[in-house]
């Protein structure tokens, strides 16, 4: 039974069930996240999606968006994975832009891949 006549412990005992609570839900809720990670990683068919643009002179050349460098320019490189590259390129976002754009969508079975162009 819960009285006034100690209002400190009342105040910690109300504290202390509110740390719990909270607790509690933190965790329900990471569980939920991590569930939902676990899920989509099942039952995505792509290993990897990556977006690039075809070189101007040589249309067999690939140049793969990476990132912004600023507000202004994007990094290129000639590989799907950043680490792999060995050529890098800057590129203006308004010439960027202006290029077709194409998404390579890489299966997880590693027996092909999907293209796309925006």
């Amino acid at each position: 039974m819960l009285t006034m006549d100690k209002p400190e412990v009342l105040l910690i005992n109300l504290t202390l069930s509110l740390i719990t609570l909270c607790f509690s839900s933190s965790m329900f809720v990471l569980l939920i996240i991590m569930t939902f990670t676990q899920l989509r990683e099942k039952f995505t068919r792509y290993a990897y999606e990556c977006f690039y643009v075809l070189d101007q002179e040589d249309e067999e050349i690939k140049w793969f968006i990476y990132h912004l460098l600023d507000k202004d320019h994007f990094l290129l490189g000639n590989c799907e994975y950043i680490n792999d590259a060995t050529i890098f390129r800057t590129e203006e976002r308004s010439k960027l832009l202006s290029e077709k754009i194409h998404l390579l969508k890489l299966l997880k079975n590693k027996e092909g891949e999907i293209e796309y162009y925006i």
